[in-house]
């Protein structure tokens, strides 16, 4: 796939010379749309990561993490972030694994834990940590029945990929995806339209999707099968607008309140979900959580 959104990234990651140049920036005007003194700051800690990710992949996803937060609109720091995030998390996997092959399960544990809290999704995590965890687990009787379930809505756009070559404001932008792959874009009035320029080849819905994200500073949520709301990327945008699943279990045969409260700190510290709860009185638990992570939990 080619990305080609003002500038194309070609710095070298192991580059000998003592001044590493600056990345080069994914929005076409001002600078990336971000102040100089952010752009400088972003560059010097994406290649304190590089100079770092041999040795300390922990760090350097600190390094990442920074750079990509001070520049959303940089497709590099994003991409150096997601995969320290994903080596970093398989990092603490084996960790954990050593540590339980020497009979040190707390520490164990704490890997495991710090797995997925990097990576929810990563059932091989979730496995070990309940390996690690043992007898101390929570032991449910059968008796669990799915009483309550509430997903969100799942969008489907026309399959395949498409080539999309545009130079205008954001607006304009997601309109053409969203005519390309089938579906209407409406716009919250939080989101604000900028210059971007955008060539992309061979990219599926979620990517191209992904890449508008990045290039105008805003998120989008399905409102049905057939349309999407775009804001600008904020966190009170997400905490109104991203989609939470919603499970009731109803524990027909737990003993006491007290099992019903194990489970939902397990849950809690796990898959560090907030928004999860006993009711002792009717013998459930309700979970309200992203829908990835409320189906995981659910097979736990």
């Amino acid at each position: 796939m080619l990305v080609c959104l003002a500038a194309v990234a070609a710095c070298a990651a192991d580059t000998a010379a003592e001044k590493k140049p600056p990345v080069p920036c994914t929005i076409e005007g001002n600078d990336c749309q971000a102040p100089a003194k952010d752009l400088r700051r972003a560059s010097a800690v994406y290649w304190q990561g590089v100079k770092a990710r041999e040795k300390d992949l922990a760090r350097a996803y600190q390094e990442f993490t920074e750079a990509a937060q001070l520049v959303p609109g940089n497709v590099d720091y994003a991409n150096a972030r997601e995969l320290a995030r994903t080596a970093l998390a398989q990092e603490h996997i084996e960790s954990g694994n050593r540590l339980l092959a020497d009979g040190r399960q707390v520490e164990a544990v704490a890997e495991f834990r710090s797995a997925l809290l990097l990576d929810a999704s990563n059932g091989f995590a979730e496995q070990r940590l309940m390996d690690a965890l043992g007898d101390a687990a929570p032991r449910l009787s059968k008796g669990l029945r799915l009483v309550e379930r509430s997903d969100p809505v799942d969008l489907a756009p026309r399959p395949g990929s498409q080539d999309l070559f545009y130079r205008g404001d954001a607006r304009g932008l997601y309109e053409l995806i969203a005519r390309s792959f089938g579906i209407k874009a409406s716009f919250d009035q939080s989101f604000s339209s900028r210059p971007v320029r955008f060539n992309v080849e061979n990219v599926d819905f979620a990517k191209a999707m992904e890449l508008a994200g990045l290039v105008s500073k805003s998120m989008w949520v399905p409102l049905s099968e057939s349309e999407v709301l775009v804001a600008t990327d904020t966190a009170e945008n997400h905490r109104q607008l991203d989609r939470m699943s919603l499970r009731s279990f109803y524990v027909s045969e737990a003993g006491s309140a007290q099992e019903l409260n194990d489970v939902v700190g397990l849950l809690r510290s796990v898959f560090d979900i907030k928004l999860v709860n006993a009711t002792p009185s009717e013998n459930l638990i309700t979970v309200r959580a992203p829908r990835a992570t409320v189906d995981a939990a659910a097979e736990l």
